[in-house]
């Protein structure tokens, strides 16, 4: 291969890119379709964590960010889906210099433009969720502490310190990632040297780590009222997040299909094909290739053990302290696996080789602007139960008993009413005196049928189903809608 050929090739990945990246901007959902954008788009527009605008931890970086573009845009969710896209177009040049480290210059440009295109991330990103943001951080504090532990100076830890506290203020469930910390000091505690001044070193490490964390954790104590305040909110939420239905802990899920799920499911499928048979074929193309052309293993060095260290840490916390119906929490594996992989598929190029990753590319760029036209024409299932109860409504008045669905009928103003409900004792009371038809989602049914209720199936009939794109809404993509029927008598 040639170096003439390898212009050519990274001209045409870069042509095709550009054209990728301006269409995802026109693609971006205007829909708020799950609690938790809603609660960021509510603290764009008024930040207040006793209201949950947004809720635990607060996401303060974040919702700054969306409220410095909300000056110029009024629309709350557009301007976080904005600030991401400025955020991540930013982190192309820590990509860029982490694999340059390993890569020639060229290389880098083509593996950090196959990198962005990975059609799981760059969909999940358009949303106005934290993850963009995080992200996109994630890479600065990755590569910032990859430079400090090559360098192993005192200096070169100030910045990764510093763009932990901002990482957490965006997302605080990426704090596995600090673990990269403890790794920089224990290399640079083995560097030659005076070991007074590396342990006067680490205790001024410490105490910037404290203070950078503090600064938005005292905005956050500043805004709830106090500390206390703050603590109350954090056991509160912590406690209904983890309790819940469809919280983090999953009694009823041995560890080893959990653990199935996580890598198989989550990971792979997911992250790394975005449910696509094509791109699961092209990888595997692209191992065999490789795999024959390979050189030797060689030991790793501390750039790539801190790496590796960095994708442990965040695995194991995301298998035990993460949600795993919810796959976007994987987002920095598959990226992470996605750097691993480019890294050594780019090290030797063959013509071969050259024509098999942009079929890779090709096809993890087309399911991209398959999976988001398909969300940006189709509103979720949650908009689509508001479109009907909004008909049903005219007709008769109505009340709809829900899950979370209710914050996003709350945030478009539906004209019914909703309310959220826990316990079938809560449900039963509440509508002893109701004159309105009632509805129930099927979050709803089956956190009653889960609390032990029987024969709840004779007292309400399902009236119809609402679809929406599952890489999106991986727990409401499907909202199946019920009506009680048995308070009218009409069914015994």
């Amino acid at each position: 291969m040639t170096d003439k050929h390898l212009n050519k090739w990274l001209i045409s990945i870069l042509v095709v890119f550009s054209l990728y990246f301006i269409y995802r901007l026109i693609l971006l959902p205007p829909y708020a379709s799950s609690w938790d954008e809603v609660d960021y788009a509510l603290g764009v527009i008024e930040f207040d964590l006793l209201k949950m605008q947004p809720h635990f931890p607060g996401y303060p970086f974040f919702i700054f960010g969306g409220m410095m573009v909300h000056i110029f845009i009024d629309d709350p969710v557009l301007s976080l889906q904005l600030f991401n896209t400025i955020l991540m177009v930013s982190s192309i040049f820590p990509v860029y210099w982490l694999f340059g480290h390993y890569l020639g210059r060229k290389k880098a440009i083509i593996a950090t433009l196959f990198l962005f295109s990975l059609s799981y991330p760059s969909t999940m990103t358009v949303q106005a969720m934290s993850e963009g943001a995080a992200i996109a951080v994630l890479w600065w504090y990755l590569w910032s502490l990859h430079r400090a532990v090559i360098q192993k100076t005192k200096d070169a830890a100030v910045l990764p310190i510093l763009l932990l506290a901002i990482l957490m203020g965006i997302r605080l469930s990426y704090i596995g990632f600090g673990v990269g910390i403890l790794y920089y000091w224990f290399v640079f505690l083995k560097e030659s040297g005076n070991s007074s001044e590396k342990v006067k070193a680490i205790a001024f490490h410490l105490i910037l780590l404290l203070l950078s964390q503090g600064v938005w954790l005292s905005a956050l104590a500043a805004n709830a009222g106090s500390l206390h305040t703050l603590l109350q909110i954090a056991f509160g939420f912590t406690d209904g997040h983890f309790t819940e239905w469809g919280g983090t802990v999953e009694p009823d899920t041995g560890f080893f299909d959990r653990l199935g799920k996580y890598i198989f499911i989550n990971i792979g499928w997911n992250g790394l094909f975005t449910q696509s048979l094509s791109i699961v074929v092209i990888t595997l193309l692209l191992f065999l290739v490789t795999g024959k052309n390979g050189g030797r293993w060689t030991k790793p060095g501390t750039g790539v053990t801190l790496l590796l260290i960095a994708f442990s840490s965040y695995f194991f916390w995301g298998l035990f302290a993460q949600n795993i119906d919810k796959p976007r929490h994987i987002l920095p594996l598959a990226l992470l696996l996605g750097f691993f992989l480019l890294t050594g598929w780019m090290k030797k190029l063959s013509t071969l080789k050259m024509i098999i990753l942009s079929l890779w590319f090709i096809l993890h760029i087309g399911t991209s602007v398959s999976v988001l036209s398909g969300y940006h024409s189709s509103p979720p299932a949650v908009y689509k139960t508001a479109s009907f109860f909004e008909e049903k409504n005219d007709e008769i008045p109505l009340i709809v008993y829900t899950w979370e669905e209710t914050r996003v009928y709350s945030y478009l103003d539906v004209p019914y009413s909703h309310k959220r409900v826990l316990t079938y004792a809560q449900f039963l009371q509440d509508i002893e005196h109701t004159q309105k038809e009632i509805y129930l989602t099927d979050a709803v049914v089956n956190g009653f049928k889960q609390q032990g209720i029987e024969n709840l199936d004779r007292k309400i009939e399902k009236v119809q189903s609402f679809h929406s794109q599952e890489l999106f809404d991986p727990v409401y993509s499907t909202i199946t809608v019920y009506k009680w029927v048995d308070k009218k008598g009409e069914r015994q």
